[in-house]
């Protein structure tokens, strides 16, 4: 059995899948399927980090960012520095200081 992480839609993978039909797989989101739905797929089995252990905060102190996930271009992380930034303007800064 192979748990597969990452992307699934690349161009070498399906003919991999398809030649190896019996070899059992599982995959880390029902999403992930879609683009070799054909595999021989036994089970789903998620990220195992409890849903609840991890709040948002929606008025972070503290000049940090987190990201979590893997870091590709598909994921956008240069996307996730950007709005960081922008949300951390100067005028974010001021209006956090005074309470608002």
């Amino acid at each position: 059995m192979t748990t597969l992480h990452g992307r699934q839609d690349l161009p070498d993978l399906r003919p991999l899948y398809l030649g190896f039909s019996e070899m059992p797989l599982v995959s880390i989101s029902n999403d992930q399927r879609r683009p070799v739905a054909k595999a021989n797929f036994v089970a789903t089995i998620h990220h195992g980090i409890p849903a609840n252990l991890h709040k948002p905060v929606y008025n972070p102190r503290g000049g940090y960012v987190a990201f979590l996930g893997r870091i590709s271009p598909e994921k956008r992380p240069d996307r996730a520095i950007r709005i960081a930034r922008a949300r951390h303007s100067p005028e974010d800064r001021r209006q956090s200081r005074q309470g608002r």
